[in-house]
């Protein structure tokens, strides 16, 4: 006769109450191990960033401090402003019994500034032009008096430096620039009694250096004996050495 086995259907229940409640839980748990896994993931990934990115700048900061030396050299060599062999077709100087008439031509369009030195900052007429403004980008005529626009007086010379500058802020290598003097040596030493000034002046006008701290010494300058002077490229071909 089979026997009867009975079972204990409480234990049984219990049983499955604990696995339901198990799962639950694993369930509940399951966002915060996602967000914890993530958070590690994007820890991992910042700290292997910035090495990285320290690595690079050290890098950097190295070659940058191994070329320092390569980089001044060549900013020097290709800032150094020098004299313009060209950039201009003729500058015309003609001196007046009390003023300086300055014809310009450029052998193509300028739209820079034409100035004297030391009338860069002021910017006014008739000491500064902006060809920029100008109709013609060719032909410029400035004409100011001898008391005027930084005029320097030495003796019997009136001196003063006329520059061509390409950029409206800075002076760049190829901008040109002139020594201009109107010499009254001979009108003093006259003993005309009917004199026009014009006749005794004598101008005289040179290339030199834009860059107004460069100390490098003046070229020959035209000079004529009358009162007008005009400097072409051409005159310095004899002095080529010395550009």
């Amino acid at each position: 006769m089979d026997k009867l086995v009975e079972v204990d259907s409480s234990k049984e229940c219990y049983s499955l109450i604990l696995v339901l409640l198990f799962c639950l839980l694993l369930y509940s748990l399951i966002p915060f191990f996602k967000f914890f896994f993530m958070f590690f993931i994007i820890f991992c990934t910042k700290i292997r960033k910035f090495s990285l990115g320290n690595i690079q700048q050290k890098k950097i900061t190295l070659n940058s401090l191994g070329k320092l030396d390569i980089f001044e050299a060549d900013l020097a060599e290709d800032f150094k402003i020098g004299l313009a062999e060209k950039g201009y077709k003729s500058v015309k100087l003609k001196c007046g019994a009390n003023h300086m008439i300055l014809t310009i031509e450029t052998d193509e369009d300028f739209t820079g500034v034409i100035y004297t030195r030391g009338n860069f900052y002021d910017k006014n007429f008739p000491c500064f032009v902006d060809a920029a403004k100008s109709e013609n980008k060719r032909n410029f005529t400035m004409k100011f008096n001898l008391r005027e626009c930084n005029t320097k007086k030495r003796k019997d010379r009136y001196l003063n430096t006329l520059v061509l500058q390409h950029d409206h802020e800075l002076i760049m290598p190829g901008d040109a620039a002139f020594s201009l003097e109107c010499d009254f040596k001979k009108f003093r030493e006259t003993t005309d009694t009917l004199v026009f000034v014009e006749k005794y002046v004598t101008s005289r006008i040179g290339l030199t250096n834009a860059d107004p701290a460069d100390k490098s010494k003046s070229l020959p300058m035209v000079d004529t004996g009358t009162n007008t002077a005009i400097l072409t490229p051409s005159f310095y071909k004899k002095h080529k050495d010395e550009l």
